[in-house]
């Protein structure tokens, strides 16, 4: 499984829309959008540690 599908697997697992977490992980719905449909290739640490804690 690749890492936009388990942020997006994990987040309906939580019950979150796309703007939530983005605002949970202080980014857009669209960045979320873009990570999970495997747009965006360079998703930070940070961002990882941010999506961990979630």
């Amino acid at each position: 499984m690749s890492i936009d599908d388990n942020i997006r697997k994990r987040r309906k697992e939580l019950k979150l829309t796309q703007t939530k977490l983005g605002q949970l992980v202080h980014k857009s719905s669209q960045v979320i959008s873009n990570w999970e449909r495997g747009y965006t290739t360079g998703i930070t640490i940070e961002d990882l540690i941010a999506l961990s804690d979630h």
